[in-house]
């Protein structure tokens, strides 16, 4: 033992300082704001947390006879998410009061984060598209701004696709009209995709979602991870779910928000998803007859379902379906 600097002994750590370079870090944590904060007019007063890329326009318009282009547009926007993961949540917020879809928003946020904080949402998330407002000129919050929300708590790209079901029309004030009712498409994400079979023809409500959901398909094929969460909803999202199933995406069904979120449920339950795929969906035209019917073994491979009230349910879920990634 020698001397050290001041003339005491000198202690022997056995670790020089190359070792001490070399010790590993300690992982690194992923926290949501508090809970206070994660109300959605505090949330959307923030800016994207990815911002959107220069010189990116944000409204794209896909003429749907050209599915390839179309299926591209959103692989191409995937592409600047952080994570190769893309999820689309479905449904309606029918019947929620203003109450309700807080709770929605709040569900969502702290389900994007795994159990012990290591992953988090890191992908592209899209929805319907529009936002809407009332008589006086507030917003209705509806499941078409989770992805705008998403983007401004966790790494995400934000997107929403909207089938032109009406003329569009430009406000004065600034603002597109899509629809008849007065919808508008939302501005706030990283992309919105308008979609249409030609310029004299007008779709559905349903008019994207076999695009969309193609485009799903394609990313999933190509590695990504993917799912479509449904909340609420009428035949239209019920179809989503279906077809989703039938292309071998992932479901999240979140129970306690009625209509078709229950219908799925229930339909779980008893065994009788298959016995969904019939002529009343095929009369609503987003389901073709060429279309997969699942088994049940597939449904209970692909369907999830978690309730409301329980965002560490969503949590685990998404983490189980890898749509969680390491920071």
């Amino acid at each position: 033992m020698g001397a050290g600097m001041d003339g005491g002994p000198k202690v022997e750590t056995g670790l020089d300082q190359g070792a001490l370079g070399a010790l590993p870090k300690a992982p690194r944590v992923f926290e949501l704001p508090h809970d206070a904060e994660l109300g959605f007019k505090d949330v959307m007063k923030n800016p994207l947390v990815i911002a959107r890329e220069a010189k990116h326009s944000w409204l794209d318009i896909i003429r749907m006879s050209d599915q390839a282009a179309a299926v591209d547009a959103l692989v191409t926007l995937g592409k600047q998410a952080k994570a190769d993961v893309v999820v689309r949540w479905a449904g309606g917020c029918k019947g929620f009061n203003p109450e309700q879809v807080e709770d929605l928003m709040k569900f969502v946020a702290k389900g994007l984060v795994s159990p012990d904080g290591l992953r988090h949402f890191q992908g592209s998330v899209g929805s319907g598209g529009t936002q809407d407002f009332d008589k006086d000129g507030a917003e209705s919050v509806m499941i078409t701004q989770v992805p705008y929300y998403v983007a401004r708590v966790t790494d995400a790209v934000a997107w929403g696709s909207t089938p032109a079901t009406y003329r569009l029309r430009l406000k004065e004030e600034g603002g597109v009209v899509a629809s008849k009712y007065g919808a508008e498409l939302d501005p706030r994400g990283h992309q919105n995709i308008l979609t249409q079979e030609s310029a004299f023809e007008y779709q559905g409500w349903n008019g994207d979602v076999r695009w969309y959901l193609s485009a799903l398909e394609k990313m999933q094929g190509a590695g990504y991870k993917a799912a479509i969460g449904v909340v609420n909803g009428g035949d239209v999202t019920l179809d989503e779910a279906l077809l989703a199933l039938s292309k071998n995406i992932p479901v999240i069904i979140v129970d306690g928000t009625g209509r078709a979120a229950e219908q799925l449920v229930q339909a779980a339950k008893e065994g009788k998803i298959p016995e969904l795929y019939n002529s009343d969906a095929l009369a609503r035209g987003t389901l073709l007859s060429s279309d997969r019917v699942p088994t049940n073994e597939d449904i209970a491979r692909l369907l999830n379902v978690v309730h409301i009230s329980d965002p560490a349910g969503l949590s685990a879920v998404s983490d189980k379906l890898g749509l969680l990634t390491n920071l």
